[in-house]
């Protein structure tokens, strides 16, 4: 139970945080999925925090979702800075 409240929390404040990054980044190519990834993190800690999910298996399941969404969301997002950073030079 303690896990579940402290990812929990772990997973608010990482969505809030991603929700507000968006706003800052959104005209680079690839920022909706920084928004995407936060909306997702902010559901999945309302879930935990409600209880849905229990048990450690299901707790990690969730844990490499929002891992691998965030990840992508990155690897999305650093493209765009790319292709924004060479329209710079020429």
């Amino acid at each position: 139970m303690t896990i579940s409240i402290l990812l929990s929390a772990y997973f608010m404040a990482d969505g809030i945080t991603k929700v507000i990054e968006y706003f800052r980044i959104r005209g680079i190519s690839g920022s909706v999925w920084v928004l995407i990834s936060g909306i997702l993190g902010i559901i999945l800690a309302v879930m935990m925090w409600e209880n849905f999910f229990t048990g450690a298996s299901v707790i990690g399941i969730i844990l490499g979702i929002d891992l691998t969404f965030s990840g992508m969301s990155l690897i999305i997002l650093g493209r765009g800075c790319s292709k924004a950073s060479g329209d710079c030079k020429g």
